[in-house]
């Protein structure tokens, strides 16, 4: 299965956390309980709370929707780009 299809319950979340506050709201203070109801795997739950984005990475996870799930944990997109990319492993980036 892609990758892609295989995160989509993921991607919708990312989705809904953009369009609802309150959702974004719950997810920033505990994000397990949201991420469990949503179906998504225990391995992704684990990796998106711990904001282990280079095991998000390695897993498939799309690097725009790592950084969509940083900007709402950081408020900050800079964040994302001057903390995250740079870790990311540079042989799979090509």
């Amino acid at each position: 299965m892609e990758p892609y299809v295989k995160h989509y319950r993921l991607y919708r979340l990312v989705k809904d956390l953009h369009e609802n506050s309150q959702l974004r709201e719950e997810f920033r203070g505990d994000p397990l309980p949201v991420l469990r109801r949503y179906g998504i795997s225990e391995q992704l739950c684990e990796a998106v709370a711990s904001k282990d984005y280079v095991r998000l990475y390695r897993m498939g996870v799309h690097p725009l929707v790592m950084f969509n799930i940083s900007h709402i944990f950081e408020k900050n997109p800079d964040k994302y780009r001057s903390e995250v990319v740079p870790r990311l492993p540079a042989s799979e980036l090509d």
